[in-house]
């Protein structure tokens, strides 16, 4: 594509000769247009149990950045008596700690988590994928 008429300036050295100064309107999107003809675009991705393909809006588009938000953490209160027990199931789950073993204890088995309550009080279980940092379920235990 000619501009003005010039046969020997085109869109490319526009945007190499005119954007492109000192490297401080290279990552503008006008410049990417007029070099590349497409662009950028932010995409984020939520948390789901499928596999997700991530492409760009359109034809003239692409990809510059994905952010994968991470799953949220369940938030669980239970109410159990001395000496019952409740379980759950967690996919992903790896880890499973108690605040207080002597209210109640944690176990898991296959992603079950077994509570079994052992005295009166209240103590928090933590459901991990494995690292502390990935918290899957937090689950407040009432043992009266």
């Amino acid at each position: 594509m000619y501009i003005f008429q010039f046969d020997t300036f085109t869109a490319l050295d526009y945007a190499l000769d005119f954007c492109n100064r000192d490297d401080v309107i290279a990552k503008n999107p006008v410049f990417n247009w007029l070099e590349y003809g497409k662009l950028p675009e932010a995409v984020t991705v939520y948390p789901s149990y499928g596999l997700q393909f991530i492409t760009a809006d359109g034809q003239n588009r692409y990809i510059q950045s994905v952010t994968a938000l991470p799953t949220p953490t369940a938030n669980i209160s239970v109410d159990l008596a001395v000496d019952a027990t409740s379980t759950f199931t967690f996919s992903g789950a790896k880890a499973v700690t108690s605040s207080d073993t002597s209210i109640a204890t944690a176990t898991l088995v296959d992603g079950v988590v077994t509570i079994t309550a052992v005295a009166s009080g209240t103590a928090t279980v933590k459901i991990t994928n494995g690292t502390s940092s990935n918290v899957v379920a937090i689950i407040t235990v009432t043992v009266a």
